[in-house]
């Protein structure tokens, strides 16, 4: 009897305690949103302050670069708040668009350079495997972007939008540009070995000279598109649309041209010769 009387006494005991612990545990909560409400009224006011630098011309790349950091500090709260990471996120891309369209010609002549360091740096971060939540390429469009000095290895822009682009001599080695829209894009000389393009759009794309070796390219859309002097050394090609390509001194040594269709494709007898396999489709 004692000892059930003692264990009725405790009941509001550990009542009280659940209870305090309970209002111990929303007013952290409480102090957390607080907290996280403050950073973001900062945040957004850097984030004025940094377009108001934009609409001066004389400060433009200074508006950039705080843009640059600001997308850094949203990176910090996607991980310090992972439950707003979705909001956090669409504030990256907000700004990651204000970055990429900034016009070029509001740029002093000696910033031009200090901007392509920028992009390059930005767009590395953003596409790295580690960064997440994915940002959405597709969302962009890259079409005013100047990519002649760019180096981007190991990217990840898979569905962008490169419509008119412009990336001479680049370097693309092992990145991902699967179903990304290059059509008539200026790739002369650039380096794609190893890289995943396949169901991209690349028809009318000047390809010349360029390093497709070991690329995938599957289900790819060449049509017209310039391959003279390219390398498609151990290329996979399957399923992939050629029409009217010019492919002349390509190399294709041990390439996959599985169920290619090559209609109208200007071909050189010594890579393609007349005994051609039957995977191939030709219809000139």
């Amino acid at each position: 009897m004692t000892g059930y009387i003692a264990a009725l006494g405790a009941v509001p005991t550990v009542y009280l305690w659940i209870v305090k612990e309970r209002k111990k545990e929303q007013e952290l909560n409480n102090k957390k949103q607080e907290l996280n409400q403050v950073k973001i009224s900062e945040l957004n006011k850097v984030y004025v302050d940094a377009v108001n630098q934009l609409s001066k011309h004389e400060t433009v790349l200074a508006g950039a670069y705080a843009l640059n950091g600001l997308i850094d500090d949203w990176i910090g709260m996607v991980k310090e708040y992972p439950e707003n990471r979705v909001y956090y996120n669409t504030r990256v891309e907000q700004i990651l668009g204000i970055i990429l369209t900034l016009n070029r010609e509001e740029l002093q002549e000696n910033a031009q350079e200090q901007y392509n360091t920028l992009l390059v740096s930005l767009v590395k971060r953003l596409s790295d495997k580690d960064y997440t939540p994915k940002v959405h390429w597709e969302n962009f469009d890259f079409s005013n972007l100047h990519a002649l000095l760019l180096e981007l290895p190991n990217v990840n822009l898979s569905g962008a939008k490169l419509k008119g682009s412009e990336f001479i001599g680049c370097n693309f080695i092992d990145s991902n540009l699967s179903d990304t829209d290059l059509r008539d894009t200026n790739l002369m000389g650039s380096d794609f070995t190893c890289s995943d393009l396949s169901g991209s759009n690349l028809s009318g794309a000047d390809l010349t000279g360029s390093n497709l070796a070991n690329a995938n390219i599957r289900c790819t859309d060449l049509t017209g598109a310039d391959l003279t002097g390219a390398d498609l050394t151990g290329a996979d090609l399957t399923g992939s649309r050629l029409t009217n390509a010019n492919l002349t001194g390509t190399s294709i040594e041990e390439a996959d041209f599985t169920g290619t269709d090559l209609t109208g494709a200007n071909l050189s007898k010594d890579i393609f010769p007349i005994d051609i396999d039957d995977d191939f489709i030709i219809k000139n």
